[in-house]
């Protein structure tokens, strides 16, 4: 018979016994046809291949504007080439940043462009390349810097949040970074709550807090001296945002991981200026469980008709990743080839230019480009693994005579898959039994294992580093019921 949800995204629920599954480095992809040989297949997320190493580290930050590539690493800027090579823009602060109590090392670098200028915000501080060189922008008439927590780009306007503990933010004169008047401000006023993240989108200024999100628009009547937005009473969002450097554009919407004194985290996607909750209760409680989330970075990007929205926790040492078009959950990691456990993806920062997919290293000065015929991790081995669901029947004794994956596998000859099984809803795991995937025909293949033993509740779990395509496409079991 067909195993019905082998192929499926990750749900480990509060309690495994309830359900145990796992995608990680395999994500589901629906079969819209709705005629296939299956409702859904699980493909190999996209490998890393080295695209060239800059001297400062870590990568904090990505911008691509107009096919240029724009990259913060450690305390330096620089402009990257097509061909790997580089150019030093300048220096910026990587001070360590006070976020609610928490330290957090190597914070993100935003940039935004106006056309002519790069505005950078890194570690609190405000900075503008102006084509030539590098400044730290003043306010007019004083020698008091300009003072950013996030920023953002809108009608002609650099916007830059003062603070993380204030309600305040500043913009600079039309298309000039380095001008800004000390009274060119205005203030979150619909909740007395503090901002945690500014964010342009659809022509409309987001002012996300800890508690509420107000929504800002052109202010039609502004005078020369006047604020050029004004807050749009109908679109008040009565609830906050945890994580200021997860808030990205997905398709488009807008995603964050939100929350505030009710409890927290959740992830949310703005439907016009109403939030959706994407996470299910299996990610939040596992989200529950680090130390903090409030540090949790996020990229979003598209490939082969996905929208992806990757978000990593650098405490809890995960990657967990959002597919916008199927509204499915899966897990990314890398494997440390010293110890062969499984770590957060080395990817933190995105931008697509020169017709790749360029991601920047946490750790190292390292940028790469994510591709999914890229089967390995830069040479290191890929681990995908798919944790079940449940089996059972009434808890009678099941006999598990054979179990089969159907795959396709590329080129490759016999590649390794391994299976553990699990009799006690997935806390202990019997040992792995190694098998090489016969080929059927070129291209094609199929791993299978028999003599599986019996359980009354079984959970299988498969695992492959092979370099290879990865297509999962469908599972068969050859069962019996047993009688008690």
């Amino acid at each position: 018979m067909r195993f019905e949800g082998f192929v499926g995204p990750t749900y480990e629920s509060r309690s495994i016994n309830a359900d145990c599954q796992r995608a990680v480095n395999l994500y589901p992809e629906i079969i819209e046809s709705g005629t296939g040989k299956a409702r859904m297949v699980l493909y190999g997320t996209p490998g890393l291949i080295a695209f060239t190493t800059l001297p400062s580290s870590p990568i904090r930050g990505i911008w691509v504007n107009e096919y240029r590539l724009f990259v913060a690493a450690g305390n330096r800027i620089y402009e990257v080439f097509s061909n790997g090579t580089y150019t030093l823009l300048g220096t910026i602060d990587n001070s360590p940043l006070n976020l609610f109590g928490a330290t957090i090392q190597n914070t993100p670098v935003l940039m935004y462009p106006n056309g002519g200028q790069l505005f950078i915000v890194s570690a609190g501080k405000a900075y503008c390349h102006t084509g030539v060189e590098l400044k730290e922008p003043v306010f007019t008439d004083t020698t008091e810097p300009v003072t950013a927590a996030t920023g953002t780009f809108l009608d002609g306007y650099f916007i830059a949040q003062d603070s993380f503990t204030s309600k305040q933010f500043h913009w600079s004169e039309l298309y000039n970074g380095l001008a800004w008047d000390p009274l060119d401000y205005a203030t979150k006023e619909g909740h007395p709550d503090s901002l945690r993240r500014i964010f342009a989108h659809h022509q409309d200024l987001w002012l996300f807090g800890t508690e509420t999100i107000e929504v800002w628009r052109a202010n039609t009547n502004a005078t020369a001296e006047g604020n050029p937005w004004e807050r749009d009473p109908g679109a008040m969002i009565h609830l906050g945002c945890i994580a200021p450097w997860s808030v990205v554009r997905i398709g488009t919407h807008l995603a964050w991981i939100g929350g505030d004194a009710r409890g927290m985290p959740v992830a949310y996607v703005a439907q016009g200026y109403e939030p959706r909750r994407v996470s299910t209760h299996a990610v939040e409680a596992k989200w529950a469980t680090y130390t903090r989330a409030l540090d949790a970075i996020a990229f979003s990007y598209r490939d082969h008709g996905h929208d992806f929205w990757q978000i990593t926790f650098p405490e809890g040492d995960a990657t967990w990743v959002y597919d916008l078009t199927t509204g499915l959950w899966h897990e990314r990691a890398w494997r440390d080839p010293a110890t062969g456990k499984l770590h957060r993806h080395r990817a933190l920062y995105h931008g697509y230019v020169f017709d790749k997919h360029i991601v920047g290293d946490w750790q190292t000065g390292a940028l790469y480009q994510m591709a999914t015929s890229a089967y390995t991790d830069v040479g290191n081995p890929i681990e995908r693994i798919r944790t079940a669901p449940h089996l059972g029947d009434e808890q009678l004794n099941m006999f598990y005579h054979r179990f089969q994956i159907d795959l396709e596998t590329g080129e490759i000859a016999n590649p390794e898959f391994s299976l553990e099984t699990s009799n006690d809803a997935g806390h202990t795991w019997n040992a792995a039994r190694k098998i090489t995937a016969g080929a059927i025909t070129n291209y094609r293949a199929r791993a299978i294992w028999r003599r599986c033993g019996a359980a009354r509740d079984r959970v299988f779990r498969v695992r492959s580093t092979a370099p290879m395509r990865h297509a999962w496409i469908d599972a068969d079991l050859r069962v019996s019921r047993g009688i008690s």
